[in-house]
């Protein structure tokens, strides 16, 4: 408890520092890469020309993208990019940044892809190449989202109908906003940048509950004194166009996107995900983040 406890504090405390700063796992080489493009060249050619992947990331989201006890970014989706960068034959670079910074890094140029736990939604489909899904086999993380609450509510909420007129917080531009706007009533929403605010902003009583995927939820239910994960599912069936996860990459970038989802389709067919996945929950529990 107490490392978790620990590991919380110092993931909040950096997250605040992380907004247009970077944390990368380069040499100072290749520092000075920026994945901007020029005019004549697509993001791909400038990738390999350059022998960088720029990915941005928000580490806040165990065990898909969060903080090792080096306060460097790990997990599943960062196993995944360094596959990536790995086929592609260049050197990977992780900025980390907010979660809702990351496409913004994506659509100013800052980096040539965002991977960070993003689900399928229509305006980011309008607005960015979005790749194949991934994590999406049956049971995955990306297919079972809930609500975090105070361990003293447990009772209090047992339906989605039991949240109308509170206030839940949920991530900006997540899928959990979605699924809370779509799904309660009379539901008042607090936009938080990272995962952490809203876990304060629930203990404080400023929220009556978090939405978060059921993984995410488990870890801080599990390993939070005062949090428990809420006895309810939002209807992931209502939505045709779910399918897992999916890599976001600038619109008009389609060679990008297509050389992606090569690779996914490779990375579903064998399972790759899975064990990143199960060797990225392994290495959360030695933090102390608990799932089960």
């Amino acid at each position: 408890m107490k490392n978790l406890k620990k590991l919380f504090a110092l993931t909040t405390a950096l997250l605040l520092l992380l907004t247009g700063c970077s944390n990368t796992t380069n040499s100072d080489s290749t520092n000075n890469a920026t994945a901007e493009t020029s005019t004549d060249k697509t993001a791909l050619e400038s990738i390999l020309d350059s022998g960088v992947l720029v990915v941005a990331t928000s580490p806040d989201y165990p065990p898909m993208e969060y903080l090792d006890e080096n306060q460097d970014p790990i997990g599943s989706d960062i196993s995944l990019a360094n596959y990536i960068a790995e086929q592609l034959g260049v050197t990977l670079k992780i900025e980390t940044m907010d979660f809702s910074g990351t496409l913004t890094a994506v659509d100013t140029g800052k980096v040539d892809l965002a991977i960070s736990g993003f689900g399928w939604k229509e305006d980011r489909a309008e607005s960015y190449e979005l790749s194949i899904g991934y994590n999406n086999t049956e049971g995955a993380e990306s297919t079972c989202h809930t609500i975090l609450i105070k361990k003293e509510d447990y009772d209090k909420y047992k339906s989605l109908d039991d949240f109308k007129g509170t206030t839940i917080a949920a991530q900006s531009a997540s899928l959990q906003e979605m699924y809370v706007n779509d799904q309660i009533e009379d539901v008042t929403i607090e936009i938080v940048q990272q995962i952490d605010q809203g876990v304060l902003a629930l203990q404080s009583g400023k929220v009556q509950g978090l939405a978060l995927s059921c993984d995410i939820a488990k870890g801080y239910g599990n390993t939070m004194d005062d949090t428990i994960v809420a006895d309810v599912l939002f209807d992931l069936s209502i939505y045709d166009d779910y399918s897992g996860n999916v890599i976001a990459a600038k619109k008009g970038e389609t060679d990008l996107i297509e050389k992606i989802n090569e690779i996914l389709k490779e990375v579903n067919e064998s399972g790759k995900f899975e064990v990143w996945h199960a060797d990225a929950k392994t290495k959360a529990k030695e933090l102390g983040i608990e799932f089960e």
